[in-house]
């Protein structure tokens, strides 16, 4: 018989990896949350925001970063926050303004970094990131899934559904690599 007992599991294992001048690592929040103000709320939820955060909400295609949290809008109407939080004391603090859904769960956070991290997210993403400035966020297709991505520095933040993150991150090393060896050759 099985043993029933569960256990927590990191989104994706075998990280980090590093390939030429590209390193992929986990990059996973302590908590994850989607946050849809109601209809007319939004003020208020940005408000309520000011108060918990002294941070509103940020615009369409930004993000927002006060201490340990991040603010990201994901979709019309939509923002994530991820960070150092408590899922539930946000609920709490956005009941009857705002539905919040603890995502933590849900996604993979990466990070890809090295001088190389442009071009090896020119073979995974349809989207050209060079045009991205720091505070920006776009939803694509990354390795051939619905992901999200937001530059940091010269760094990108790469954020994958879960239950795909490993083939996600089989997809990034491999263009990796191969961008290695490209280079490799001169």
């Amino acid at each position: 018989m099985t043993d029933p007992d569960l256990f927590a599991r990191a989104p994706v294992y075998g990280l980090p990896k590093s390939f030429g001048a590209c390193a992929l690592h986990p990059a996973q929040p302590a908590a994850i949350a989607t946050l849809a103000p109601f209809r007319g709320q939004g003020i208020a939820v940005a408000d309520a925001l000011k108060k918990l955060w002294k941070t509103g909400l940020p615009k369409t295609g930004k993000t927002r970063t006060v201490k340990s949290v991040t603010l990201l809008w994901s979709a019309p109407g939509q923002w994530l926050a991820r960070g150092d939080f408590d899922p539930v004391a946000l609920a709490t603090a956005l009941d009857g303004i705002a539905a919040v859904t603890d995502q933590s769960d849900a996604y993979a956070v990466l990070h890809l970094t090295g001088t190389d991290a442009a071009d090896a997210m020119a073979r995974l993403t349809p989207l050209d990131v060079a045009t991205l400035a720091e505070t920006d966020v776009a939803r694509t297709e990354i390795a051939a899934l619905a992901g999200v991505v937001t530059p940091i520095k010269d760094d990108y933040e790469i954020w994958l559904p879960r239950s795909a993150a490993h083939w996600g991150v089989e997809k990034i090393t491999g263009a990796m690599e191969r961008l290695a060896a490209q280079r490799a050759l001169g």
